[in-house]
């Protein structure tokens, strides 16, 4: 366990903005080898641009 465990948490889930399991978003590998274990094409997984930030999600909101 790290010095902040929630964090090292959402970075393994993936709430941290990029894809579970520490794939990149911007890797076009990672994204066929999720879709390949979640069973989905891989142009339903989001990963055409940068993760929204937070702020910008309550800017919009």
């Amino acid at each position: 366990m790290n010095g902040q465990p929630t964090a090292q948490n959402t970075r393994e889930c993936g709430a941290n903005g990029d894809l579970p399991g520490f794939r990149n978003w911007q890797n076009d590998d990672h994204v066929a080898e999720l879709a390949r274990v979640w069973n989905v094409d891989p142009a339903t997984i989001p990963h055409f641009a940068p993760p929204t930030h937070a702020m910008q999600m309550f800017r919009y909101a």
